[in-house]
């Protein structure tokens, strides 16, 4: 059964993203971050709510700062982080328990446009991915323990990044735009984060195209494997004809998969995902 998580009164909240941070006093200790509206002043802020027992409860949201486009929360073993975008920077803080610590610079970015992704390898390091208003995507990571983010690498072409790990190799699915109406999604892996090199997406070569009309994708790992599904529609207007979410699995125990289809709709939500993997 869903559960509520307090807005302080706001019933405009948006841009979610979730960090399991271990085991909590009663259950799985989790941060929740999202966009929500002022009800009174009407601006909208960048927000975490934290639960110790598995979800059942949660915390009034505690402010991280006015919204922006790359806004998200990422997570490193117990410590979890907040990331925001300022028309230059990267920013990050770090909660402390009680309170978010102060915003530090993260990298040099400017036009990002989309939230930045992030994920945690099995050596502990957090390694996130974003896109820069030139087109390109750059890699960056902070040790475990550290307080000190790696230099961005640019690793190819691309906005929105979004990356995964299967316990081993890491793995960055991003669009790269071609024109106003089609994108080519290109896949990057890596074995550690400092090199990278493209690897064939879900048409088989390292591009695959999908059309800017009302496509999503998303991307999920659990040990041992990764899946990342999309789905795009035809047509520019009206009630365009939905193409079959595509999906592609890889991984150091099954290997990567050929492209499947899940039938027409949207790509599959993060719980459909998990229940694919197995």
């Amino acid at each position: 059964m869903p559960r509520t998580v307090p807005t302080n009164g706001s019933a405009a909240v948006s841009n979610p993203s979730i960090v399991h941070r271990g085991a909590g006093l009663l259950g799985e200790s989790l941060a929740l971050g999202f966009w929500r509206k002022d009800p009174v002043l009407g601006g909208t802020d960048f927000v975490a709510s934290f639960s110790e027992d598995s979800g059942s409860t949660w915390l009034p949201p505690i402010t991280c700062g006015a919204a922006s486009p790359g806004d998200t929360l990422a997570g490193q073993g117990s410590r979890t982080f907040c990331i925001q975008a300022t028309p230059t920077t990267l920013q990050w803080a770090e909660w402390t328990g009680a309170a978010w610590g102060g915003a530090q610079t993260l990298i040099e970015i400017s036009g990002v446009s989309a939230a930045p992704s992030a994920t945690e390898s099995a050596d502990g390091r957090l390694h996130l991915v974003a896109g820069t208003g030139g087109g390109e995507v750059l890699h960056t990571a902070l040790p475990g323990g550290s307080s000190s983010w790696a230099p961005p690498v640019p690793i190819g072409a691309g906005v929105a990044p979004v990356i995964a790990t299967d316990g081993g190799s890491l793995y960055v699915y991003a669009a790269d735009p071609q024109s106003f109406a089609e994108s080519l999604i290109r896949r990057y892996s890596s074995e550690d984060g400092l090199f990278w090199s493209a690897t064939p997406a879900l048409s088989g070569a390292p591009f695959g195209y999908v059309l800017d009309y009302d496509a999503s994708w998303a991307f999920e790992a659990l040990a041992g494997a990764a899946l990342f599904s999309l789905t795009d529609q035809t047509g520019t207007s009206g009630s365009p004809p939905a193409r079959p979410a595509r999906w592609t699995r890889f991984g150091s125990g099954s290997g990567r998969q050929a492209p499947r289809s899940t039938g027409s709709g949207f790509a599959p939500a993060p719980p459909a995902l998990r229940a694919m993997l197995g």
